[in-house]
């Protein structure tokens, strides 16, 4: 038996399926792999009295058969960190007023005045939009209040860098 043939396991009719199948296992393998591998959600336990504390979470979300991809966050267009699906990082920033985003650019990005001492929550968001017989995601960020946030980041990992 050799490859191509039609007695073969490998016919030329079976190799399109083969291949479709191979593509849709990888597309779902590397979709799936998070860098969110660490410890469960615990509170820092201090910070420098002089900083401002903001954890950066995005619950885990399944869109159709995907998850979101991952994200890199900014602030001033410095990049802070890699943001995935089901994921946590915090961060220490000195007091004052910050651009948060996705891009380097300000474009839709969340401005927030720092106080020294106290702790931020901010979370992936998205709307969906709207495209020729499809839809896509648009992310962007937005504070949560701390009641909140810490029932929804409780289920998140953090994020190992």
């Amino acid at each position: 038996m050799h490859f191509g043939s039609n007695n073969s396991p490998l016919c030329p009719k079976t190799l399109p399926l083969l291949s479709a199948f191979l593509f849709f296992l990888t597309l779902n393998i590397s979709g799936c792999y998070s860098k969110a591998t660490g410890p469960y959600f615990e509170p820092l336990p201090s910070i420098d009295g002089g900083k401002a504390l903001i954890y950066f979470y995005q619950p885990h979300i399944r869109m159709g058969a995907h998850s979101p991809s991952s994200q890199i966050v900014y602030a001033d267009g410095k990049a802070l960190g890699l943001l995935d699906d089901g994921g946590y990082f915090a961060y220490a920033a000195e007091p004052g007023r910050y651009s948060f985003s996705f891009k380097k650019t300000n474009d839709e990005a969340l401005v927030l005045n720092l106080e020294a001492g106290k702790t931020y929550f901010i979370r992936w968001h998205f709307r969906l939009v709207s495209g020729y017989k499809s839809f896509s995601y648009h992310p962007f960020l937005v504070t949560v209040a701390e009641p909140v946030a810490l029932t929804e980041i409780k289920h998140c990992r953090k994020i190992q860098r």
